[in-house]
């Protein structure tokens, strides 16, 4: 809320973490995923984020970023199977659904607003190393 300053935008980025979360579950299977959470995100992706009155109002600004996120995203799974600078390069292309938050800040308080605070946004919700990143593949 400190960054954002708008409820719904709040909202929306927080169902987007959590849709980003679960369909990365889904694909490395590394956790359960249960029905519940399953039928929990339909209703997320298929109505709660269209009924949210800041995507609603943004969505042109964002659905790019959530595309272009969604193939980083993609691309960096497909890397991670690859040699050590393939791995370099998913380290920096998996975690880029960031730039959503981004762009929310921006269009909840504008462009100075962003640059004062995009270095810290990053830096606290991009904690892990490469080294901590490339051990747990």
């Amino acid at each position: 809320m400190e960054w954002l300053g708008d409820k719904h935008a709040v909202h929306f980025v927080q169902m987007v973490g959590e849709c980003s979360e679960f369909f990365d579950d889904l694909i490395d299977k590394d956790k359960p995923v249960s029905d519940d959470w399953i039928c929990s995100m339909l209703f997320k992706l298929m109505i709660d984020m269209h009924e949210n009155p800041f995507f609603s109002y943004h969505k042109t600004h964002l659905l790019p970023i959530m595309s272009m996120s969604i193939n980083c995203w993609l691309d960096a799974n497909a890397l991670e199977r690859g040699d050590d600078n393939d791995k370099n390069r998913a380290f920096v292309l998996r975690d880029l659904t960031i730039e959503v938050l981004l762009r929310s800040i921006e269009l909840v308080r504008g462009r100075e607003y962003l640059r004062s605070v995009s270095l810290p946004v990053r830096r606290f919700f991009l904690h892990e190393t490469l080294d901590e990143y490339k051990e747990s593949l």
